[in-house]
């Protein structure tokens, strides 16, 4: 038996050669991993946050003064709410006017 060390080599070249899938492919893998991975991963971050600010007591037995970024959050949460009332008010009408 006869060992050829160009073939042997040459194959061992192409197993290791680097190959990419086509465009499309990879674009599909992206979309897949963002879906799977990244968005539940912000997700719980967000959620993780959210507890952190409104939940947790980070001050158990003290009474402190309400400070002014907690009056402001608390206010920023009312034009929050007040603004999408207005805005689905407004959308509500247009909706209306335009179906005559």
């Amino acid at each position: 038996m006869k060992f050829d060390l160009r073939a042997t080599v040459g194959r061992l070249r192409q197993l290791f050669r680097e190959t990419s899938p086509p465009p499309s492919e990879m674009a599909l893998r992206l979309q897949g991993v963002e879906r799977d991975v990244i968005l539940p991963v912000k997700g719980m971050f967000i959620l993780l946050i959210c507890y952190n600010f409104f939940f947790a007591r980070w001050f158990e037995n003290e009474n402190l003064p309400q400070t002014d970024a907690q009056q402001g959050v608390e206010k920023f949460f009312y034009y929050i709410a007040f603004a999408t009332s207005r805005w689905r008010s407004c959308s509500f009408w247009r909706r209306g006017f335009r179906g005559r």
